[in-house]
C-alpha cells in the first residue's frame, strides 16, 4: 500500500502534447481516535527476526523494504510479491529485485502469487498499479538475479518448514492484501502454526480509505478491500496476527518536515534511494499521504513504538465498497491492533535504519535547479545559462490562490511559434507533441520541488494557472541545454 490509503486520490492532467502534467492531489478521510489508550506492546524479541516482506511494491512498500534492508536487527530471508496488490507481478518482482541489487543484498528469493482475488474484489486503480510497476519513477538498476520459480504462496510454506524444523518460528510482514498468506494456508494447513504475522491491513475504530470512485465515506481500507475474501481465509486459519491498521498509522504521516530531516543527510544508500522516491513523488509530501507500511515495519522490530489492544473481527466480503471492512464482533477472530503511534519514536527508528552502509553506486545528485515563481498573469523562471544536461530540480512557487503547475518540457522539434499558437488558445485534443521531463504542481499558495532528467536541445518552461479546463497557460523559453 498505499497511495490511497488514508486519502482520496484525484488526478488532474493539463496537456501541452503528449507531455501530460499530472498532478495528485489529496485530501484526508481520517476520522477520530478511538478513546480507549490501549496498552502497549513489549519490547522486540532479541536476536535478528528472520522475515519475510509480503508486499505490492507501492511507494511506501519500496520504503519500508529499504529500510529494512541494511537493518541488523532483521535477515531478510525472501520478498514475495502479491499480484493483487498495486505492482503487478512482472513489474513488482523487477523493482524488489532491483531495489536489492542497489543496496548490495545478497540474492534472496523473489516471488508473486496469483493475479486474481481469491473472491470478489475491487482492485486497486490502474494508475496506482501503472506506477507501481516503475517504482513510481525510481531509477532502476539491472538486478542481479533472477527470480524464484515457485509461487509465491510456495516459498512461503517451504520457508515456514524449514524454520519450523529448526525450532524457530518465521515471521511474515505482509504490506499488500491478504492473497498470498491465504494461499499459503490453503497449500499447507500446518502453515499458520509455524510463523507470526505483522499485517499493514484495516482500519478498526477509524474511517477507510478505499473509495476509488471518491465515495464520502469510505468504510474499507485498500489492502483489505482488494481481496476481502483472503481476510476472511487469514482470519479463519488462526494465525498469530498482529495487524496494523490506519488507526495507528495516521500517527506517521509523511510530511515535508521529515523530507527535511532525510535531506540533511541520505549520504547512505537507503537514505539516498528513499530521498530519490521522496523528491520524484511531491504529492507524498503534501498532505494525506501516510507512511502506512514503513510503521508496520517498525512495528516488527520494535512493537513498542506503538499501543495495542486484542480485539475479535470479522470481514465483509464483496465487491461493493464495504469489501474488506473490519468489524469488532465476540464471534470473530483474535487479532492484536495496533491503535496509536508514537511519531517521533518511529521517525528516528525509520532515518536511522535508512542512514546505514554505504553510499550508492549511483546516488541522487541533481545538477541545476530551474525556479518557477508563478500565479495569474505571472511565470517568473530563473534558470542556469546554459541549463545543465542530466537531473534537473524544478521548484515551484505559487503566489495566488488558484491551482497552479510548472512543466519543463523539450520543444521534440516543434517551432516555439506554434507552442506559442497552442498556449494563446489551448486545444487540449490538438496539442503540440512535446516532451515532458518534470512537473510541478500546487494546489493553492505554497511551494514544491519536482525532478526530471533534461536532455540535449531547447527546453521550455510553462506555467499553467487555474483549474484544468479554464486554465491560463504562460511560456517561458526557449532555453538552451548544454551539450
Amino acid at each position: 500500500m498505499h497511495e490511497g490509503a488514508h486519502v482520496t486520490v484525484r488526478t488532474r492532467v493539463l496537456s501541452v502534447g503528449a507531455a501530460a502534467l499530472l498532478v495528485v492531489a489529496c485530501s484526508s478521510t481520517a476520522s477520530p481516535a478511538p478513546g480507549s489508550p490501549g496498552r502497549s506492546a513489549g519490547p522486540a524479541t532479541a536476536g535478528p527476526i528472520r522475515l519475510v516482506v509480503d508486499t505490492d511494491m507501492a511507494p511506501d512498500d519500496v520504503t519500508a523494504i529499504t529500510s529494512l534492508a541494511r537493518d541488523p536487527r532483521v535477515e531478510l530471508l525472501a520478498i514475495t510479491v502479491v499480484g493483487t496488490g498495486e505492482a503487478h507481478c512482472p513489474g513488482g518482482m523487477f523493482v524488489a529485485r532491483s531495489v536489492l541489487t542497489m543496496l548490495d543484498v545478497a540474492p534472496i528469493p523473489v516471488a508473486c502469487g496469483r493475479a486474481t482475488a481469491i473472491g470478489p474484489a475491487q482492485p486497486f486503480p490502474d494508475e496506482w498499479r501503472d506506477g507501481a510497476d516503475v517504482a513510481n519513477g525510481l531509477r532502476l538498476a539491472k538486478p542481479n538475479f533472477l527470480t524464484d520459480s515457485r509461487p509465491a504462496e510456495q516459498v512461503l510454506v517451504d520457508l515456514a518448514a524449514t524454520e519450523a524444523s529448526a525450532g524457530r518460528t518465521l515471521t511474515i510482514l505482509t504490506l499488500g492484501t491478504l492473497t498470498n498468506l491465504a494461499d499459503a494456508a490453503s497449500l499447507d494447513p500446518a502453515f499458520p502454526g509455524r510463523v507470526r504475522v505483522v499485517s499493514m491491513l484495516g482500519a478498526i475504530g477509524v474511517a477507510g480509505n478505499a473509495a476509488p470512485n471518491g465515495e464520502p465515506a469510505p468504510t474499507a481500507e485498500w489492502n483489505a478491500h482488494a481481496d476481502p475474501t483472503a481476510v476472511r481465509d487469514v482470519l479463519a486459519a488462526g494465525f498469530d496476527l498482529t495487524l496494523v491498521p490506519l488507526d495507528a498509522t495516521r500517527d506517521a504521516p509523511l510530511g515535508r518536515p521529515l523530507y527535511d530531516q532525510l535531506a540533511s543527510d541520505h549520504a547512505a544508500g537507503p537514505a539516498d534511494l528513499v530521498y530519490e522516491l521522496w523528491s520524484l513523488n511531491p504529492f507524498m509530501l503534501d498532505g494525506g499521504y501516510d507512511l502506512w507500511d514503513p510503521l508496520a515495519s517498525a512495528v516488527v522490530r520494535d512493537p513498542s513504538i506503538v499501543s495495542m489492544r486484542a480485539t475479535k473481527v470479522r470481514v465483509i466480503e464483496g465487491d461493493g465498497l464495504d469489501g474488506g471492512r473490519l468489524v469488532e464482533d465476540p464471534a470473530g477472530a483474535s487479532v492484536t491492533y495496533a491503535i496509536s503511534a508514537d511519531r517521533s519514536r518511529f521517525e528516528a527508528l525509520l532515518l536511522g535504519a535508512l542512514r546505514l552502509g554505504a553510499p550508492r553506486a549511483d546516488p541522487f545528485n541533481p545538477v541545476g535547479t530551474i525556479s518557477v515563481a508563478a500565479g495569474p498573469g505571472t511565470c517568473d523562471v530563473v534558470a542556469p545559462n546554459p541549463v545543465p544536461r542530466g537531473l534537473v530540480e524544478l521548484q515551484l512557487t505559487a503566489a495566488g490562490t488558484e491551482p497552479t503547475q510548472a512543466l519543463i518540457f523539450g520543444t521534440n522539434g516543434i517551432a516555439w511559434a506554434d507552442i506559442e499558437a497552442f498556449a494563446a488558445n489551448p486545444d487540449f485534443d490538438h496539442a503540440p507533441d512535446v516532451q515532458q521531463f518534470a512537473a510541478a504542481f500546487v494546489d493553492a499558495p505554497g511551494s514544491t520541488s519536482a525532478y526530471g532528467n533534461v536532455t540535449e536541445g531547447p527546453i521550455g518552461i510553462a506555467c499553467a494557472i487555474g483549474d484544468f479546463d479554464s486554465a491560463t497557460i504562460e511560456l517561458r523559453g526557449p532555453f538552451q541545454v548544454a551539450p
